[in-house]
């Protein structure tokens, strides 16, 4: 980036590399913060797993990855059963403990490359790649029991969620299709009784 024409001044050259330095540091520093901004825009604030938007950017990228190595991948759409009970009998600070917890367990339960993202108020979405259908519902019986599981101070009530499952290959590799599939398996679940 620099130069210097022999000879050189010593006090100069170190001139220059003191301006170097400083350029590399405020190069990094706006790294570390363009990194920061980016998990700031892709993270919900209140569960710190991805937002929608971030979420269902992801499906495109797995869903462009599946069809290139033609593995499968499951998605989840599930929703906390009777939340709205939640918030009117504890208060919308109890609701938030309940999202936070159940977004902790589902993060925990799930692998390293698997993506947990809050869908909408109380629904949240998980991409499992390299799943196929059967270990997705598998694993969404153990998900479901971990909500059970769920325990917020002040809540006297058990906190249940239900899953609706889906996967591609299927009958299209469209994310929105995949989500609407998903979606049809929860509202099937919910009529069969809920949890």
């Amino acid at each position: 980036d620099d130069y210097l024409t022999k000879p050189y001044n010593a006090m100069e050259l170190r001139s220059r590399i003191g301006a170097g330095e400083r350029v590399v540091r405020l190069h990094e520093q706006l790294e570390t913060a363009n990194a920061a901004l980016k998990r700031l825009v892709q993270t919900d604030f209140l569960t710190q797993v991805y937002n929608r938007s971030a979420i269902v950017h992801r499906i495109e990228e797995e869903l462009s990855r599946t069809a290139r190595t033609k593995a499968p991948l499951a998605v989840y759409l599930l929703d906390i059963d009777h939340f709205k009970q939640v918030n009117d009998n504890f208060g919308h600070a109890a609701g938030d403990q309940v999202l936070i917890e159940v977004a902790r367990r589902l993060k925990e339960q799930c692998r390293n490359y698997d993506v947990t993202g809050r869908y909408g108020g109380e629904e949240f979405l998980i991409l499992l790649p390299d799943t196929p259908l059967e270990g997705a519902v598998v694993l969404a019986e153990k998900l479901r029991h971990e909500v059970e599981l769920v325990s917020v101070p002040g809540v006297d009530r058990a906190i249940t969620a239900s899953f609706g499952v889906a996967s591609f290959p299927a009958d299209t590799p469209d994310g929105d299709m995949l989500v609407r599939m998903a979606d049809r398996a929860l509202y099937a679940a919910k009529a069969l009784g809920r949890n």
